[in-house]
């Protein structure tokens, strides 16, 4: 089946705007980030080493790999096969807000998203894994208001 590229915008803008909705959906964590635990969200972060890797340079798993996460865009690795719905998105950055809303609900942000995990309800546990993932990177990105 063929799509042409008219057909692909209109599905392209559905997805986006689907994704920009549901990022509606998760509390803002953005105060909570000085103050989160970086070990609890190391802890945290144990439940996605199953399909994740989180050390520079180390092999993707079933998902990416997560070091630098933070302030890259979506779909980054070159060596990773994503979803088309991010794939999508490749021009959009990984902020604190957009990660919250995806790890409250991955299906819900990034419709057709391969990551099956349900998601992370519970606001400090979000907050102190992307706390956590924040300081996965070389250069770690400031803090929101600061």
């Amino acid at each position: 089946m063929k799509i042409n590229a008219a057909a692909l915008i209109v599905i392209i803008s559905s997805l986006i705007a689907a994704s920009s909705m549901a990022y509606a959906d998760a509390p803002s964590i953005n105060a909570m980030l000085a103050k989160a635990d970086i070990v609890a969200g190391e802890k945290t972060a144990h439940n996605c080493q199953m399909c994740h890797s989180f050390g520079k340079g180390e092999p993707n798993k079933t998902g990416p790999n997560l070091w630098d996460i933070i302030g890259s865009n979506h779909a980054r690795l070159d060596n990773y096969n994503y979803s088309s719905s991010m794939k999508a998105l490749h021009d959009t950055k990984w902020t604190y807000d957009t990660l919250n809303q995806f790890l409250y609900s991955p299906q819900s942000a990034i419709a057709g998203t391969k990551m099956a995990y349900p998601g992370i309800k519970d606001t400090n546990d979000r907050a102190n894994l992307i706390a956590y993932l924040r300081t996965l990177s070389d250069s770690p990105l400031p803090l929101p208001g600061k």
